[in-house]
């Protein structure tokens, strides 16, 4: 879900950006053009300031995002260590006989190789 998220803002992103230089684009080739110069604040406007405006709120979108993306890795990393540490417990308390008990080790071993 949060990948997605990010995705989509830095498409956004991009976009608002693509629209400011194009914005800028056109508004340096009309202003020397009597006709088209009342076109300018317009331009400004819908090109320029809006586009700012949305880059400012992806910023603080895409901040949430990746604080989240990092309370998620820190969870990751714990139950990564909690599997680890059951796993070498596991093989602790079990005898060589044990093949249950040694089978559930070695999935906690990789489970906490996957997180």
């Amino acid at each position: 879900e949060l990948a997605r998220e990010l995705d989509i803002l830095v498409d956004l992103s991009s976009q608002a950006l693509e629209r400011q230089v194009q914005s800028r684009m056109i508004t340096s080739e009309i202003k020397d053009i009597p006709t088209f110069r009342s076109l300018i604040p317009s331009l400004v406007v819908h090109g320029q300031h809006i586009p700012q405006q949305a880059l400012l709120h992806l910023q603080l979108e895409l901040d949430r995002v990746l604080v989240s993306c990092q309370a998620c890795a820190s969870t990751l990393k714990q139950f990564s260590e909690q599997n680890w540490t059951m796993s070498d417990s596991l093989l602790d308390a079990c005898g060589p006989e044990d093949v249950r008990g040694r089978a559930l080790a070695k999935e906690k071993r990789g489970l906490s190789d996957l997180q």
